[in-house]
């Protein structure tokens, strides 16, 4: 049956847009520049020609290529925000992807990859009638950060000993991230002090890509949950732990975390400096979107 007028219609198609994007921020038609952070770069999500009438066929496509440090295996690209009533798409998505990682040290670049799909459009439209459709994909995929830095460990009775001869001075850690979307620091200043058999350290946790930290299944709410997997070790002092925290972090957020993690025995020495590395592992989705416009004409012949 044939859709009776343009004002009928527009209120469904923002409905079906709204009800899949949820709160987040979707990035730019067409060519896009994703800079922000490192990870997973979409050079570009567009659809060509951009005008077709009904019963026609327009492809579309979205190129990715990985900036970061991390090869990824069993990324995921979901197509949405169309109706499948009024639109087939080939082939069918969820699609798979993988990414060669980027290697500073031999100056090659990441793996890019360019997934295609055919729209053909199937719904009834009023002649003449042009309506625009919002083309939305979510690529998905597991990242780690990786972080590196030295840390000044102290006993708590050098500490105690030493702060009342002549005090103490304190310094910031530093941490050295790998290329990935979310970075992490250290907001304890050193000396830190192990004491009763435990080290404490607080960290902050920042998504600086242009995505979020959650499910990447597509059909979570936005608010949902992910978990955030955190290994913490320092070698010389035989400290290692592993934590999961639950976690959620959209573009340029923050959280704070808290680890603690128990010494097999006692540090080797009163004051000891030592290399520490923090992994995290994580799901990361980014949102894009395109539009493509389609005119209701009698008797048009399927295209592509």
């Amino acid at each position: 049956m044939r859709k009776k007028d343009m004002l009928t219609v527009i209120p469904i198609l923002l409905v079906l847009i709204a009800g899949c994007v949820g709160p987040g921020k979707i990035q730019a038609v067409g060519k896009v520049t994703n800079l922000a952070g490192t990870g997973v770069v979409i050079k570009e999500f567009s659809v060509k020609p951009n005008k077709i009438y009904e019963g026609q066929t327009a492809l579309l496509f979205l190129t990715l290529k990985n900036s970061g440090t991390i090869t990824i295996n069993n990324g995921k690209i979901i197509i949405y925000g169309v109706d499948l009533s009024d639109f087939r798409i080939v082939p069918n998505t969820p699609v798979t992807f993988g990414l060669e990682a980027a290697d500073e040290s031999l100056g090659t670049p990441g793996g890019e990859v360019t997934e295609y799909w055919k729209l053909t459009f199937v719904g009834d439209l009023p002649p003449g009638q042009v309506f625009s459709y919002n083309i939305m994909a979510r690529i998905c995929y597991p990242y780690e950060t990786k972080a590196y830095g030295k840390v000044l460990l102290m006993n708590e009775n050098e500490y105690l000993r030493r702060m009342a001869n002549q005090g103490i001075r304190e310094e910031p850690i530093t941490i050295e991230n790998s290329n990935a979307p979310v970075r992490v620091s250290v907001e304890n200043t050193q000396p830190v002090v192990v004491s009763d058999g435990k080290l404490v350290l607080k960290l902050h946790i920042t998504n600086t890509g242009s995505g979020y930290v959650g499910p990447c299944d597509g059909k979570s709410e936005i608010s949902s949950f992910n978990k955030l997997y955190l290994s913490l070790s320092i070698p010389s002092a035989g400290i290692s732990c592993e934590k999961n925290f639950d976690i959620y972090l959209s573009q340029g957020k923050s959280e704070d975390i808290t680890v603690s993690c128990s010494l097999p025995s006692d540090l080797s020495s009163p004051v000891l400096t030592a290399d520490l590395v923090i992994t995290l592992r994580y799901q990361y989705y980014q949102d894009v979107q395109t539009t493509l416009q389609v005119e209701g004409k009698e008797g048009i012949p399927t295209g592509i």
